[in-house]
């Protein structure tokens, strides 16, 4: 069966391949919406009494997704608001890929959304969650780069399976001797 760690693994890697393919569309290009849904419907076939999928009003939290994790047995929780960017195409208007939404204003009268996202208050933790492109991912500049990993080291996720014998339902950091 496979777990949120594998699910991980494996969809940076579908989701940068269709924005790879966008090139390929007559018209428009995969909004961070889309990217966004495939997540969710992703994360949904894990959904049960731990996890809580809500869609926020992102004009007030800063956030498209706010995800809570629930460790039933430990009795700890995690809530998490993110606020999804995704990179431009390699030919767009200023011929430079960038995350042109990230100094976005929902209206005139509101407030930047990052810093909306940033004073975001407890128990919420606010995270960005950026959608690139797999060409991007696998330029040698990146090569070995990753967000939880150490050059020549396991993943986190897969410290933590070979711990649990895979049997954890997601990753979690172990601050008390900090592995996984």
């Amino acid at each position: 069966m496979a777990t949120l760690c594998d699910l991980a693994t494996r969809l940076p890697l579908v989701i940068g391949g269709l924005l790879d393919r966008e090139t390929n569309l007559k018209r428009g290009r995969f909004r961070e919406e889309t990217m966004t849904d495939i997540l969710t419907g992703a994360l949904a076939a894990f959904a049960g009494p731990e996890l809580v999928i809500s869609y926020p009003i992102e004009k007030d939290t800063g956030g498209d997704l706010d995800l809570r994790f629930w460790n039933v047995s430990e009795g700890r929780d995690l809530w998490v608001r993110i606020q999804a960017k995704r990179l431009n195409a390699a030919v767009v208007q200023n011929k430079n890929r960038s995350y042109s939404e990230l100094l976005h204003r929902p209206s005139p009268k509101h407030d930047y959304q990052f810093r909306t996202l940033r004073d975001t208050p407890p128990p919420w933790v606010p995270l960005y969650l950026f959608y690139n492109h797999a060409s991007v991912t696998m330029d040698p500049n990146f090569r070995g780069a990753g967000p939880l990993c150490q050059r020549g080291e396991p993943s986190l996720c897969e410290r933590h399976r070979r711990r649990t014998g895979g049997e954890a339902r997601w990753c979690q950091w172990d601050a008390e001797n900090g592995s996984a």
